[in-house]
């Protein structure tokens, strides 16, 4: 039984669409708050099963979500609880629901809103506990962010023989965690990896072996764990007919299966943008990206170019740092702001002193 993620109530700007038909509600949906760039209204309206859209900086990735679910949910009549959508953080998902309940509320009023509560709008990671809490036993287990996990290894590590003479056990916990992350988050093969490295994978036996006597989850772990128990019994996720990914060039490999596995029954619509990929050194793969064009075969590709956040200088370059980029190239974004904006190069001797004169400058405009 799916448990509902969020109940909010928020002021109504526009009066509630109960009496709007359905062409009606498509133009609004459409043109307000703002209207949609051709690609944006594009995106939203498309009837690819499979959609990548590669969205640049400031071209409005975030409405063009928000405006798709809106879309599925008025116009196709989609049911909310089969609708899944990814967000790379919390905050982005309580702002993600935020605007989708306005935008439903708005435009279909009060009766549209009844069922929101029924549908998944959050992380991966609080998807794949969901997942291992309802179907595979692991209700009342805590999950240990980066900072506990850490804390609980410097008091078990030493009798996983990480506090070995004449070495810093804290380095060697920092080194163990890292190779375990590296394990979940690539669903490496523990037959091949117990073959090759032997007394890693007791010392990983033995970690995980803590960890399920304390009834505790990692990050890393709750989604391989999800992963690998969805390839034997998908069946848990067949309610689930459209899955919306944000910032797929961010996602490891662990994470690209599970969407591969939840993309056998239900549509993919998946938005990043290569040249914000910024997390590789938390493990994210951006070839995962690409690579979704080989994973779900007739994949549609939308690029969004319009950038309504910043100036024409600001985007000429950021075009022109595009084009130095030798493995992939990527359409230019055109700048839709009249104003030219800024563009200057600061040097400073520290972050400390680099961060503070950033602060300066904001509260200079700002005030």
């Amino acid at each position: 039984m799916q448990r509902p993620l969020f109940y909010l109530m928020l002021p109504v700007y526009v009066r509630g669409g109960e009496g709007m038909n359905q062409g009606e509600i498509l133009n609004a949906l459409l043109e307000r708050p703002s209207p949609l760039s051709s690609e944006q209204r594009e995106a939203v309206l498309s009837d690819s099963r499979y959609l990548r859209v590669v969205a640049g900086a400031g071209t409005g990735k975030t409405e063009t979500l928000t405006r798709r679910i809106a879309y599925l949910l008025l116009c196709k009549e989609e049911q909310p609880r089969s609708i899944v959508a990814f967000t790379f953080t919390e905050r982005a998902a309580q702002s993600m629901k935020s605007r989708i309940y306005e935008r439903v509320r708005q435009l279909g009023g009060d009766q549209a809103c009844a069922k929101l509560g029924e549908m998944y709008v959050g992380t991966i990671h609080g998807y794949c506990l969901r997942v291992l809490e309802d179907f595979f036993g692991y209700g009342g287990y805590d999950v240990l962010d980066e900072h506990k996990e850490m804390a609980f290894l410097l008091l078990r590590g030493w009798g996983l023989g990480l506090g070995r003479r004449g070495e810093s056990y804290a380095g060697n916990c920092e080194t163990f965690l890292r190779s375990v992350n590296v394990i979940y988050d690539n669903l490496l093969n523990r037959k091949e990896l117990k073959r090759k490295a032997p007394d890693f994978t007791r010392r990983l036996e033995q970690y995980e072996a803590f960890l399920d006597q304390h009834r505790l989850l990692t990050y890393s772990q709750m989604v391989a764990f999800a992963a690998r128990r969805l390839e034997s019994k998908s069946a848990t996720v067949t309610g689930v007919r459209h899955l919306l990914v944000d910032e797929y060039q961010d996602i490891n490999r662990a994470q690209e299966r599970l969407v591969c596995l939840i993309g056998r029954d239900a549509s993919v619509f998946a938005v990043g943008d290569p040249r914000q990929s910024i997390y590789q050194w938390r493990g994210s793969d951006m070839k995962c990206f690409h690579d979704f064009l080989k994973e779900f075969p007739g994949c549609r590709t939308i690029t969004l170019r319009e950038n309504r956040r910043s100036g024409k200088k600001i985007v000429e370059a950021e075009n022109m740092f595009a084009r130095t980029f030798k493995r992939r190239r990527f359409s230019p974004l055109d700048p839709a702001m009249k104003e030219h904006g800024t563009v200057i190069i600061a040097e400073s001797e520290t972050p400390e002193s680099e961060a503070e004169w950033v602060a300066e400058q904001i509260r200079r405009l700002v005030c």
